[in-house]
């Protein structure tokens, strides 16, 4: 790392650095928050073909939903794990722990770029990669055993089934009529939980 701490070491390198990981931990926030959005956008979608008795088309909304969560979910460890290490190079006292604490950074972004596709987010990601990777600190960082942060978004059939069984349960409770499936109990147990919670607003 010999090569980053000489950077570290010349003029306001390093802060020009926290600035634009700083913005683009922004960026992300806005980001994840849209996803939280679509997450709701989906589950009225899917609530709406339901009622229409497409259960094909509700299965593909309820899909999306689960996959816009796996998204948002992603999206917030990335942010946080950037915010801690804007912390930590703030507060480091020597320049090696600021290498490494930059290496990490550039895993937590590669991480990132590999999980999920973020078109408006590319540009500002690009910039910060190519200050960091120019000094080739993530192949040091694997040789010391340290891998790229990474976060499994692949969405599961199970996670599918859960997601129509809530959706089941609340168009039950709302219309009375249970949508119970034969196989589990999933939906009645959720519908109970969804009228005791409506019944506290």
């Amino acid at each position: 790392m010999e090569k980053l701490i000489s950077w570290l070491k010349g003029g306001n390198n390093l802060k020009k650095m926290i600035t634009k990981v700083q913005v683009f931990s922004r960026e992300l926030k806005y980001q994840s928050r849209d996803m939280e959005k679509k997450v709701k956008e989906q589950y009225k979608l899917a609530k709406r073909a339901k009622k229409e008795g497409n259960d094909t088309l509700a299965r593909k909304y309820i899909e999306s939903r689960v996959r816009y969560q796996k998204w948002h979910a992603a999206l917030e460890s990335y942010r946080m794990n950037i915010d801690g290490l804007i912390v930590q190079l703030n507060t480091a006292n020597n320049y090696n722990t600021m290498a490494k604490h930059l290496g990490k950074m550039a895993g937590v972004l590669n991480g990132l770029q590999k999980t999920i596709q973020l078109p408006k987010l590319n540009q500002s990601m690009r910039g910060i990669q190519n200050s960091l990777n120019q000094f080739d600190i993530i192949g040091e960082l694997i040789e010391e055993g340290i891998d790229e942060a990474f976060v499994n978004t692949e969405v599961k059939t199970s996670e599918i089934e859960d997601g129509l069984a809530e959706l089941d349960a609340e168009i039950g409770v709302e219309t009375g009529h249970s949508l119970k499936r034969p196989a589990s109990g999933k939906v009645s147990k959720l519908e109970d939980e969804i009228r005791k919670l409506k019944g506290k607003e």
